[in-house]
């Protein structure tokens, strides 16, 4: 019997032992990774002219926002590697809706400039109405990208919340464009 207690014990330490060492193994590759990614976007940008197109600061934000994006996935599988609930539980849980976050903001910005694209097309084809045009259409893309941001931030949420929360901020907005529009005259 107390053979049988030794070997288990040692069984325990080397899965935790195997477990530690895949846990700085993928902090050690999410750290690689996410230098390197933000040194090959940082390439690539340069080689497809973005600078001339965005400010400098922006595009290193949003370099440094992916960046840290990997960071997060691997401090999050590495986390959930350890296999120590008290540990990983909420920090994991908290760690999942990062990216949903950050895809979110890549979704609006996205949006924002397909609509601010689509409104500049309208805008020189100089038909009638152009401007309620242009106007229509960006806002109602954009309007789109911003739904779809909001799923993707809240992809926790069963659907029947999220689509209640849409709704609520869309009552919101259009009374507060309302009343911007009334005030303005």
């Amino acid at each position: 019997m107390d053979i049988f207690y030794k070997e288990f014990g040692t069984e325990e330490i080397n899965i935790s032992i195997i477990r530690i060492l895949l846990f700085l193994i993928l902090i050690s590759l999410g750290i690689l990774l996410g230098r390197i990614g933000k040194k090959l976007l940082k390439k690539g940008a340069l080689k497809a002219g973005l600078d001339k197109v965005m400010k400098a600061s922006f595009i290193e934000l949003i370099f440094t926002v992916v960046q840290w994006t990997i960071y997060i996935v691997f401090l999050n599988l590495a986390l959930d590697a350890l296999k120590i609930p008290a540990l990983t539980g909420w920090i994991v849980s908290s760690l999942k809706i990062v990216p949903a976050i950050v895809g979110s903001l890549f979704l609006i910005i996205i949006g924002f400039a397909i609509a601010t694209y689509l409104k500049n097309i309208v805008k020189e084809s100089k038909i009638d109405s152009w401007q309620v045009l242009s106007n229509t259409l960006f806002y109602f893309i954009f309007y789109i990208f911003i739904i779809l941001a909001i799923k993707m931030a809240l992809l926790s949420f069963d659907s029947a919340t999220v689509d209640a929360i849409i709704v609520v901020l869309t009552a919101i907005v259009a009374l507060a464009l309302a009343y911007w529009h009334v005030r303005k005259q």
